[in-house]
């Protein structure tokens, strides 16, 4: 199921860092995965059902939720794109 648009985007200089790929909603209750097919997908923790997917233009460095869960941030070579996680879910 596809989550929906991007919210935004990031371009600061060129870094890079090894990061995991995993990031987990403030509540515990919804995992989120990055990978090199440049998909982003949400997971319910209890079900293992994957909720939604974001597709970005490259692939996928590193996911990480903000402190209050309403956005997901992804990183590819120093680019962070900010993903609506609210909407998303709302759609369902």
């Amino acid at each position: 199921m596809a989550c929906g648009n991007r919210r935004g985007a990031l371009h600061p200089y060129w870094t890079y860092s090894q990061c995991q790929l995993d990031s987990l909603f403030p509540s515990g209750k919804i995992l989120a995965s990055g990978s090199d097919d440049r998909t982003i997908k949400l997971w319910e923790v209890a079900t293992g059902k994957e909720l939604c997917t974001f597709t970005a233009e490259w692939p996928i460095e590193s996911v990480a939720f903000s402190p209050d869960g309403k956005i997901l941030a992804s990183v590819w070579i120093g680019t962070v794109l900010l993903w609506d996680v609210i909407a998303a879910l709302g759609r369902r």
